[in-house]
């Protein structure tokens, strides 16, 4: 049916999304500063994740890009999920790309202080979730959290949207860390 063919123009347009170079751009500057540090970018969306995993590795294959570069979502096994975790957690030099799959309960900030954002959840929440795998107790480093969107659309709004919350948030609960290191004008 019509399906397979939206889905085939939904991967095609996600290839001409200019956050793939952006995140490009972002991760060889982080190797130029942390020739061997780990980096972990989050995508909302399998597809995403597979049309970045793929323009990395080909940065990689060129030469644009040096080390191993790995993807992580809901469909892998508990096996592989484990594999993957643990080789993130004591390689060097490694690109993990993940679903929320990896947004709760895991540790990975023993390798990686590094993180951006593909796509933003609409839940602050969520967003807290994937923070905190590298914005947590042990961690040596100060985090640098990326958020890519477009400007003057919707993910603008959305991520100012959920800035506001988690502002709102950490101003009734004293205890919340600023993890998301940005601050919105509170009549936006």
């Amino acid at each position: 049916g019509d399906a397979p063919l939206a889905r085939y123009y939904f991967r095609a347009a996600l290839t001409l999304d200019p956050k793939l170079a952006k995140i490009l751009e972002i991760v060889q500057q982080i190797r130029a500063a942390e020739p061997h540090t780990n980096i972990l970018i989050y995508t909302e969306y399998t597809d995403s994740q597979q049309v970045l995993k793929s323009h990395l590795q080909q940065a990689a294959q060129d030469g644009r890009l040096t080390g191993i570069v790995t993807s992580l979502n809901g469909d892998d096994d508990v096996m592989t999920r484990k594999r993957l975790t643990d080789a993130f957690m004591t390689l060097d030099d490694t690109i993990l790309v993940s679903t929320d799959a990896t947004a709760e309960g895991l540790n990975l900030q023993r390798k990686c202080h590094h993180l951006i954002h593909l796509e933003l959840p609409y839940n602050p929440n969520r967003l807290e979730q994937r923070n905190g795998r590298i914005d947590r107790f042990g961690q040596l480093f100060e985090p640098v959290i990326h958020y890519l969107y477009l400007g003057n659309t919707f993910e603008e709004r959305l991520l100012m949207r959920l800035v506001q919350k988690y502002e709102k948030q950490r101003d009734k609960l004293t205890f919340v860390p600023n993890t998301l290191g940005v601050l919105t004008d509170p009549s936006f």
